[in-house]
C-alpha cells in the first residue's frame, strides 16, 4: 500500500486527513485525522530485511467523545489492517480527545 493509497483509505471515512500535522493555523475544525510512520517492524531473514513493514499511526481529534467519527475510521483501518489497537487520551492543553490506532502495514515505494 502506497502512501496515497493510505491518504485516499482514510479519506474514505468521511473526516478531513492528512500527513503528519496541519500547517499551523490552518487546522480545520474537529473533528480530524492525522497519520505518519513512527518506526518500521522489519521482517529480517539471514541477515537482511525480508519485507519492510511500517508501523502506521492514526490519531482521530474531535471536541467531545465522537462514536460516530471512531466507528467511521474503525471500518477503514479494518480494511487496511484486519488488527489494529487502539488508545484514548484526554489532551488537556488542547481541550480535545486523542485515539490513537496503531497497526502496521507492508508499504510500497510508489506514492
Amino acid at each position: 500500500m502506497s502512501p496515497k493509497d493510505i491518504q485516499a483509505a482514510l479519506e474514505k471515512s468521511g473526516l478531513r486527513v492528512c500527513y503528519r500535522a496541519w500547517a499551523e493555523g490552518r487546522e480545520p475544525e474537529l473533528p480530524y485525522v492525522v497519520w505518519y510512520f513512527p518506526q518500521t517492524d522489519n521482517l529480517m531473514a539471514d541477515g537482511a530485511v525480508y519485507e519492510r513493514i511500517s508501523d502506521l499511526n492514526v490519531e482521530l481529534y474531535s471536541e467531545s467523545k465522537d462514536f460516530e467519527s471512531e466507528r467511521a475510521l474503525e471500518r477503514v483501518l479494518t480494511e487496511m489492517f484486519r488488527a489494529w489497537q487502539k488508545s484514548e487520551s484526554w489532551l488537556e492543553s488542547e481541550r480535545m480527545y486523542e485515539q490513537l490506532y496503531e497497526g502496521g502495514l507492508i508499504v510500497d515505494d510508489d506514492s
